[in-house]
């Protein structure tokens, strides 16, 4: 679809724009805030609460005060327009752009790629903190060695839920082991080699996105290079997304698939749209099957408003192939590893089923508050010109209908699915259910820029440009650092935690995460329990495997206090404290804790 015409000239004077735009973005972070006004019900959330007070609502005051002072202050955007058109005469950086965008688009791409590489090493992002990314990586050694499950020895099998006590695949009699999350993610990073080489899989992923958003734009505006710039550069300096691109979770591949899939979907014919079909059966088993049809319906569906009606059967009949092929993987995996038909159901269509009537049945009145901080999360660790532009854009879109409608009707019912069925992410940096999408809300914000700067002379164009990319390297050399700083201050005392058990000379470690925030994520073992000492969930264990385990090895106890000895957040213990410590045996080898 060419868009190009659907760009319009929008207000009169460059100061009337900077002026919308900060109304727009005020109110924009006033609104949020109020959503977030019922706390009472979030109480069971209480990562989300911690994060908001003390990662992101620092954050959106300080952008809030931003837009304030530059909507009150006629001096201040007065002085500001100076010093732009003042840069602005410095046109090498502009003509470059124009001259050759593409290759400015790769550089972006490669910078993104070298930051992500860089920080998968360097930075604290690269611990798989939680168990998504911990479980990515499990199922890739699984994946390496050619089987879509690992074999638990015998003498295991009863301990397997102390093992591995979250998001293990159930089998019949714990006979097999692996994640409960469809296998792409695993397998991409299991293809491209070691363990080592697995840390290239985001950051490629994270450079594929920015060269595919460059490409998408160029099929919406193919007149306007410049706005697949401006997106690129959004992309680029959203902390989220450099972040993200630095872990092991899914969602980067999410976001880089579905934005070749619309490129591929735009360009169409039968190279686009069968391209576009084997992207979609990638991206539908990257992770959680759910992402990635949220993001292609509003397109489908379009196709079928607009009477392409062979296209339109073409893909509906597609996605519901993929659909249930990805339904019924397990239940391939197990037939292929020749586990019986009657045992088998915990592990196929039965298990989504019971999965999808769980969410629909785990309705929460403190949704809305809850989405409220996810969307402020969001907001945040994106660039701050991306909100109230694509605020800007979403009402062109919905004028200009199309793709770019599309493009908005995507995040509209992204949120709306989440809110209703599933609002807590957990983990995060960033909101990572919607990372899927922040393509999308990059490029709904680059044609809300192209409104603003449309009609302008090239004086005025060239300020208001030269302002653009001031926000975005002050987006990259402020926001970044502090995120990063952020993460590393609730990262570190786990990565230190999981180093000492990791280290402890005792041939199994219990942890007692009963009165540990998030502590049975230190639960962490090998597929083929390869790694000493081993380790296991003590509330998982009962009384008679705990102290079968005391009396054949030497084991330590990483509870409440080794934690607190580490900075982790810890709590009052309750029953299951004092139920899990009536588990050991008095004057057993249990009982010591594991080195610093």
């Amino acid at each position: 679809m060419n868009a190009a015409s659907s760009v319009g000239a929008g207000p009169n004077t460059v100061g009337g724009s900077a002026k919308s735009l900060a109304l727009i973005g005020l109110c924009a972070a006033i609104l949020l805030i109020g959503l977030t006004s019922n706390t009472v019900a979030d109480t069971p959330y209480g990562l989300t609460i911690i994060f908001f007070w003390t990662q992101d609502l620092p954050i959106l005051l300080a952008v809030a005060a931003m837009w304030a002072a530059l909507l009150i202050s006629p001096a201040l955007r007065s002085r500001l327009w100076r010093a732009f058109t003042a840069l602005a005469r410095l046109r090498p950086w502009f003509a470059l752009g124009m001259r050759a965008p593409l290759a400015c688009a790769f550089i972006i791409a490669g910078a993104c790629f070298a930051i992500g590489l860089a920080g998968s090493f360097l930075s604290l992002a690269a611990y798989p903190l939680s168990m998504d990314e911990f479980m990515a990586n499990f199922d890739a050694e699984i994946f390496r060695h050619g089987q879509p499950m690992a074999l638990v020895p015998p003498s295991w099998r009863s301990f397997a839920p102390a093992l591995q006590p979250m998001f293990r695949l159930p089998t019949p009699g714990n006979t097999y082991w692996v994640s409960s999350y469809l296998p792409m993610n695993a397998l991409f990073r299991a293809a491209i080699g070691s363990r080592a080489a697995a840390h290239l899989i985001n950051p490629l992923w994270a450079a594929t996105a920015v060269v595919a958003i460059f490409g998408v734009a160029r099929k919406l505006w193919p007149q306007r290079p410049e706005i697949g710039l401006a997106a690129a550069l959004m992309l680029a300096t959203s902390s989220q997304f450099l972040v993200t691109a630095m872990t092991s979770y899914s969602m980067t591949g999410h976001l880089a698939l579905n934005l070749v899939w619309l490129w591929l979907f735009l360009k169409g014919g039968k190279w686009g749209h069968g391209g576009a079909i084997v992207v979609a059966f990638a991206a539908c088993g990257l992770h959680q099957l759910v992402f990635h049809p949220l993001f292609a319906a509003p397109f489908v569906v379009q196709l079928w408003l607009e009477r392409r009606w062979k296209a339109a059967t073409f893909y509906t009949a597609s996605y519901a192939a993929i659909c249930l092929f990805w339904i019924f993987y397990w239940t391939l995996a197990l037939d292929w590893l020749g586990v019986a038909q009657a045992a088998r159901s915990p592990a196929g269509a039965g298990a989504f089923a019971s999965q999808a009537l769980a969410l629909v049945g785990a309705l929460d009145p403190g949704a809305p508050s809850l989405m409220a901080k996810n969307l402020i999360r969001f907001v945040t660790w994106q660039n701050p010109l991306v909100l109230p532009l694509a605020v800007v854009g979403g009402g062109a879109a919905m004028a200009a209908k199309g793709a770019l409608r599309s493009l908005l009707f995507g995040i509209v019912l992204a949120v709306v699915a989440i809110g209703f069925l599933l609002p807590y992410q957990g983990y995060g940096w960033g909101f990572r259910y919607l990372h899927g999408f922040l393509g999308s809300a990059c490029l709904l914000a680059a044609f809300g820029w192209a409104r603003l700067v449309e009609g302008r002379s090239e004086a005025a164009r060239d300020g208001a440009w030269a302002g653009f990319l001031l926000v975005t390297a002050g987006a990259l050399a402020i926001l970044i650092p502090i995120r990063l700083w952020q993460v590393a201050r609730w990262a570190r005392p786990y990565a230190e935690a999981s180093a000492a058990i990791a280290r402890d000379p005792a041939q199994v470690v219990m942890v007692d995460d009963s009165s540990v925030l998030f502590g049975r994520q230190l639960v962490r073992n090998d597929p083929y329990l390869r790694n000493r000492p081993l380790v296991f969930s003590l509330p998982m264990l009962d009384a008679a495997r705990a102290r079968a385990l005391c009396a054949r090895y030497t084991v330590s106890v990483f509870d409440r206090a080794s934690a607190a000895r580490f900075g982790i957040v810890t709590f009052a213990p309750g029953d299951g404290a004092s139920e899990s410590s009536r588990k050991l045996p008095a004057g057993s080898r249990c009982g010591g804790q594991p080195a610093r």
